[in-house]
């Protein structure tokens, strides 16, 4: 959790915003600081590619720097997600060794290109820090519309090597595109 001034240093109505932050450099978090509303004001910050609004896929700025009235009813918070964002999400757990991680979400905001390293260790002990962990890199090309999973590197006793992925590009004309793929621990492409 940190404030808009290290992700956004050179856009002055960045730094003016003193509830907005950023949760890790994927999520904006807009607080609804008032009892009553239904809407509420919030900046999405300059940035090439522009913003999506979390819970609609919806594009909500083009390129960012500006303020919009948006709907903020009582049960959710407005939140954002940056152009080139890459995001994970599998089956809900309890704790984390409750079931082996075989199946992926993954969902790609297009606008720019984007990275993240996927990182998943035992989840139970310490044995990450003697390195029983493991790493898959990944990349948007947004030009080509290709997201590539790079080869793992690193390995644990419990590690499921092979995953089923659900692969999401969200567009910025509000079209969702999935595909599905089998991830074994090579390179892998998927193309949109």
């Amino acid at each position: 959790m940190r404030a808009l001034v290290f992700d956004f240093p050179n856009d002055p109505e960045a730094l003016r915003q003193d509830t907005e932050f950023m949760c890790g450099p994927k999520y904006l978090v807009c607080p609804v600081t008032a009892v009553g509303v239904t809407s509420w004001r919030v900046y999405l910050p300059e940035n090439k590619g522009g913003w999506y609004d979390f819970y609609t896929s919806l594009r909500a700025s083009e390129a960012g720097g500006d303020r919009n009235l948006v709907s903020a009813p009582y049960e959710r918070i407005p939140l954002y997600v940056p152009a080139g964002a890459i995001l994970f999400s599998g089956p809900d757990m309890q704790y984390s060794s409750e079931k082996p991680l075989t199946e992926l979400r993954i969902d790609v905001y297009a606008g720019r290109d984007g990275s993240f390293c996927l990182y998943e260790d035992e989840g139970t002990n310490y044995d990450y820090e003697r390195g029983f962990c493991s790493f898959i890199p990944l990349a948007y090309d947004n030009t080509a519309r290709t997201l590539t999973l790079g080869e793992r590197t690193g390995s644990f006793p419990e590690m499921v090597a092979e995953k089923q992925l659900r692969i999401i590009l969200h567009t910025p004309d509000g079209t969702l595109r999935e595909a599905t793929a089998r991830y074994v621990g090579d390179a892998l492409s998927v193309k949109f």
